[in-house]
């Protein structure tokens, strides 16, 4: 019986020692560090187990290198292409605008209530432009017109006269005072005895009108005049009237003309 036994115990024992070094090694890393001899440690796919531990530094290696850094800036200081655009300074006021321009320029018209029928008129113009004011001087002649009685006697008149204006021009439109003063020049024809007479003009108006630029320089107007004749005069032949200025006129004409700046 004893003999049994302890054959026994010694076959265990040696399948027993088999089984460890079998274990050891299929299994090097299983064993953990501190562990007693001949222990057994948990293996990483028993659940439950401890983590695997991290592999330790190697000896010797310094610090890992810190990533490089921009170098820094003085505050306030940025590149180049960082901020708005410089600003241009402000350029000084131009006063060309602000300065008149001399014009000058000349054109035809047509009188009505000059005489007994429309009458041819001319102008010569002289003006200073402003940037919505204008100031205008002008002398302005018709042809002779001759009115005449039933038996074939007559006068010729004349109308030599000077022009001033003030108009305003928010536009190439312009509205104008007009004053014109100057004579009426008479003198009898077909008649026995004729005579010749002057008599004062004197005419207070308003005046629309329109100008085109052409160009840089040169312009084109045209221009429609309302007059109130504030003296009046009647020709007469032998004593007898023959014909009354009316009270009130008009002209209508178109001009051209240039600008010197």
């Amino acid at each position: 019986m004893s003999t049994e036994c302890s054959s026994l115990a010694r076959a265990v024992g040696f399948a027993l020692a088999l089984q460890i070094q079998f274990l050891a090694t299929t299994n090097p890393g299983s064993v953990t560090e501190g562990a007693p001899p001949g222990g057994l440690g948990a293996s990483p796919d028993v659940p439950g187990g401890p983590a695997a531990t991290t592999p330790a530094p190697v000896a010797g290696a310094g610090p890992a290198p810190a990533p490089p850094r921009e170098a820094a800036r003085p505050e306030g200081e940025g590149t180049r292409d960082a901020g708005p655009p410089a600003t241009p300074p402000d350029s000084p006021p131009d006063h060309a605008a602000s300065r008149p321009t001399f014009a000058i320029g000349a054109g035809p018209s047509v009188g009505l209530g000059f005489s007994s029928s429309p009458v041819a008129l001319g102008r010569l113009f002289g003006a200073l432009d402003w940037q919505h004011l204008s100031i205008e001087i002008a002398a302005q002649a018709d042809l002779p017109a001759t009115v005449r009685r039933r038996d074939g006697a007559g006068f010729s008149q004349q109308h030599l006269f000077g022009s001033a204006a003030l108009c305003a021009f928010p536009s190439r439109w312009r509205g104008c005072l007009l004053v014109n003063v100057g004579q009426v020049r008479m003198a009898g024809q077909d008649i026995d005895r004729p005579t010749s007479a002057n008599v004062a003009l004197f005419q207070l108006g308003l005046r629309a009108g329109i100008v085109q630029p052409l160009g840089q320089r040169f312009f084109a107007g045209a221009h429609a005049d309302g007059l109130l004749n504030l003296v009046r005069w009647t020709g007469s032949l032998d004593q007898v009237p023959v014909w009354t200025a009316p009270r009130f006129g008009a002209a209508v004409g178109v001009d051209v003309g240039v600008r010197c700046r």
